[in-house]
């Protein structure tokens, strides 16, 4: 006997399994992810905050004005002692338009970070199919 057909011989051992025993069916094959039809917008956007809404985020579209009444709604609502905020220039924007904000900029502790109860950032793109966001920390 071969080496393979001992090695092999040796797992059908441990697996239980007899050396004429039929071979399972191979697993379906994997979905690829896209699709080959072209999707609106609308309709990649629905999917994305679905997606993002099975994982607990939450889809905040403000695209219209660049975030700002996405933003003003929310602190309304939440009335943060505290916002994170990242440095990318889009969010730097709404920074400097809204002054009264407690804003907490990325460089403060980490520990003031954490406790922060509101964070915004921008994200370079994001993929509906699985409500992943693409983020770029621009790590030197």
């Amino acid at each position: 006997m071969s080496d393979r057909a001992q090695i092999l011989a040796r797992v059908r051992q441990q697996l239980g399994r007899a050396e004429d025993a039929p071979l399972a069916a191979p697993p379906p094959p994997v979905p690829q992810l896209g699709r080959a039809e072209p999707r609106s917008e609308a309709a990649l956007l629905q999917q994305f905050g679905e997606r993002l809404q099975a994982v607990g985020g939450h889809l905040h579209d403000g695209r219209a004005d660049g975030g700002r009444a996405v933003l003003e709604r929310l602190l309304q609502q939440h009335q943060p002692a505290a916002v994170l905020h990242s440095d990318a220039p889009s969010v730097l924007a709404l920074v400097q338009s809204l002054p009264g904000t407690p804003w907490l900029p990325s460089t403060a502790l980490r520990s003031a970070q954490f406790a922060a109860e509101l964070g915004i950032t921008s994200a370079q793109g994001a993929i509906a199919d699985t409500g992943t966001l693409v983020l770029d920390f621009g790590v030197e």
